[in-house]
């Protein structure tokens, strides 16, 4: 029996529709907004001076988008082994996976595409490149398949994900930076990473839900812990920060003491991150709150400027 031509053509159109619907899902699924996070992979170009050489800045941007890719494939398969857990959970269950709008089949299968497809592109840039991006995603791997659950141990490792992130940054143009860059980074991060376990309690109990169905780990963490963690690193994140901008080698490297006078941008937004916290049910992730906050944003831009200045234009 033949198939009306009308019926066809509807056919046709609702695939077209179902297809549609699952490229999109899937791009939702990817967090392209989490890419933000990405951007320390430019540390290295920014505080080498070299910003403005077209050819290394199109080495970082490489490598930003490799690492982007590596992000999106550990979320992609993130969260299709949490997808169970997310649906517990107020906000996440409306991700993708969770609420069925992408298939767990598709999911996984683009974030092998997106794995083998950033390590192929990631040799490019060069074997220590590649070799500290495999690690990235072994290290990512192993935080969604286990050290996600332990308390404390969660934090740290999400912490040394940035780092790498700077170390990948500055092997892929082939520089060399301060040590205070890495200790700053890992304090910087600790701080966000601690700041999204509490805003995670937070939102749980805004939401009269128990804390630990979505997330094991957060059983562990005790607020006064939480507080004084984050008082601590961002502490610590000022400190280290103000160190390098005084270092004989900074001062000597750029040939002025003023990038000390950037130092109260990156104290000013822990506290406005700080304070975003605790609207724990404005969003799904600290990141989300700061990538829509004009004050955060604009202290971030106000600081890059005056780094680029300082360092590109007062600096001999």
């Amino acid at each position: 029996m033949r198939v009306p031509a009308e019926a066809r053509h509807e056919e046709l159109e609702q695939g077209q529709r179902t297809a549609a619907t699952s490229v999109l899902a899937l791009l939702e699924a990817m967090r392209p907004h989490q890419w933000a996070k990405n951007a320390f992979v430019l540390a290295p170009l920014i505080f080498s001076r070299n910003l403005f050489d077209l050819s290394l800045l199109a080495q970082a941007v490489h490598a930003f988008f490799l690492f982007s890719f590596t992000a999106s494939a550990v979320y992609l398969a993130n969260d299709v082994l949490d997808r169970e857990t997310d649906r517990l959970h107020p906000v996440k269950r409306n991700r993708p996976i969770a609420s069925g709008r992408l298939s767990p089949r598709i999911a996984m299968t683009a974030a092998a595409v997106l794995c083998l497809g950033s390590l192929a592109g990631g040799l490019v840039l060069g074997l220590p490149f590649a070799t500290v991006l495999l690690g990235y995603l072994v290290l990512n791997s192993l935080y969604s398949l286990w050290l996600k659950r332990i308390a404390w141990v969660d934090v740290t490792v999400i912490a040394l994900g940035f780092v790498l992130r700077v170390v990948a940054g500055a092997l892929a143009i082939g520089v060399a930076i301060s040590h205070w860059i890495f200790v700053c980074t890992f304090a910087v991060a600790l701080y966000l990473a601690l700041g999204k376990r509490k805003h995670e309690i937070l939102a749980a109990r805004h939401a009269g839900k128990d804390q630990t169905a979505a997330r094991k780990a957060l059983g562990a963490y005790a607020m006064g812990h939480l507080d004084l963690g984050l008082r601590v690193a961002g502490a610590f994140a000022v400190l280290s920060y103000f160190l390098y901008t005084v270092s004989p080698d900074t001062v000597d490297k750029f040939g002025t003491w003023l990038l000390a006078l950037t130092v109260p941008f990156p104290a000013l937004g822990i506290w406005r991150f700080g304070q975003l916290l605790m609207r724990a049910s404005r969003a799904s992730s600290p990141t989300e709150a700061i990538l829509t906050d004009a004050p955060f944003l604009a202290n971030v831009g106000v600081w890059l400027l005056s780094v680029v200045v300082i360092v590109y234009v007062a600096g001999s």
